[in-house]
Parts: C-alpha cells; sequence; structure tokens
C-alpha cells in the first residue's frame, strides 16, 4: 500500500528568503522526492528508523553575499539576472527577496567587493550590472573555505 507523505512539499517564507522545498525521504539508501511512499516505510520514518531531510532558510542565512559573488566569478550580470539563475540552479527551491538582494549588493559594493555600472541595453530599461573586484574574489575564496569548514563540522555531527 502506497501513500502520499503528509507536508511532502510547501514554501518557507522568512528573514528575506523564500524557499520552496520538497521533503526527502530515505529508508536504508532509498530517495523519496515528493514521490508517494510505502505506508510501512513512512512508519518507520516516524520511528526513527529514516531521515527526513528540507532545504531550509537557515541553510542558506548568512550565505547570500558568498552566492552573490560566486555568480559573479563568472560574468557580470544584473539583479533579476542573478536570481533566475539562483532558481534556476536549485530547481526553484531557493529565491531570494528583491530587498534581500539588493541590500547584499550594497553591502558587498560598500566593502569594495563589487563595482556596478549601467549597461547599454537599446530594448527594454537600463540594467544596472554588478562585476566583482580582486578584493570580492578573495572575499569569495574567504567565503568558501569558512562554508567548507562549517559543512564539514556539521557532517561530523550528523554521522
Amino acid at each position: 500500500m502506497w501513500q502520499k507523505a503528509r507536508g511532502s512539499a510547501g514554501r518557507v517564507r522568512g528573514r528575506g528568503l523564500s524557499v520552496n522545498f520538497t521533503m526527502v525521504y530515505t529508508v536504508k539508501n532509498k530517495f523519496f522526492i515528493g514521490k508517494f511512499v510505502p505506508a510501512a516505510q513512512i512508519r518507520r520514518l516516524r520511528k526513527g528508523m529514516g531521515i527526513i531531510m528540507s532545504i531550509t532558510s537557515d541553510i542558506l542565512r548568512g550565505h547570500t553575499e558568498a552566492i552573490i559573488l560566486a555568480h559573479l566569478l563568472d560574468q557580470d550580470s544584473y539583479g533579476y539576472q542573478i536570481n533566475k539563475d539562483i532558481m534556476k540552479k536549485t530547481d526553484n527551491r531557493c529565491e531570494l527577496k528583491e530587498a534581500t538582494l539588493y541590500s547584499a549588493f550594497r553591502r558587498l559594493e560598500q566593502a569594495g567587493y563589487i563595482r556596478t555600472y549601467w549597461g547599454d541595453e537599446t530594448v527594454g530599461a537600463r540594467r544596472r550590472y554588478y562585476s566583482i573586484t580582486a578584493e570580492g574574489r578573495q572575499a569569495y575564496q574567504i567565503y568558501k573555505h569558512d562554508w567548507e569548514e562549517a559543512k564539514a563540522d556539521i557532517d561530523r555531527l550528523l554521522k
């Protein structure tokens, strides 16, 4: 017998981040992502025999600047495109609110990690482009190192 897992999908909002999530159930190394799961397996999950994971805003909070800098490593871009690319890379699970995104741009610009310029669009509204500076590349490396250390610590704690 199969049953749809309750609360298997949703949307979390808060602190400048909106995250769509799908619950991922693992039972004996089998992943069930937003699918129908056997009722017996759900009962085992509820008894602690499996792991229930979800992507939440807690994971991404505090890493907005690093995410923006990572995006700008490849090419200059404008705010809407950066947010669109974040959504694409995360299969529409993560979306930065406009206020959060532009606040992060201001902080990065004030720190000297990015610079801005107006695009030369022939069609549509002018766009403000962002490019990473040499200091921004160094800051990205520090952010990435900090993330790797935190990730390793969490991995050790969850084993």
